[in-house]
């Protein structure tokens, strides 16, 4: 969250030339990823990619 909370208080500092718009749409993913994350971890859900790598796939960055 780090990371989030220094863009957020950038923004607000007028350091960083974002319109509303583009400030939500920047944070909206991390937030949804963020969320996800959390959802799995209380749930013993996983995500799609962690599925896929349990298969036998290889994500991004991933060697086989």
């Amino acid at each position: 969250m780090g990371g989030l909370f220094e863009v957020l208080r950038r923004w607000l500092d007028d350091e960083l030339d974002f319109r509303t718009d583009e400030l939500v749409a920047h944070c909206a993913g991390f937030l949804g990823s963020l969320g996800a994350y959390v959802l799995s971890l209380n749930t013993s859900e996983t995500t799609p990619a962690a599925t896929h790598r349990r298969a036998g796939g290889a994500a991004a960055g991933d060697s086989q």
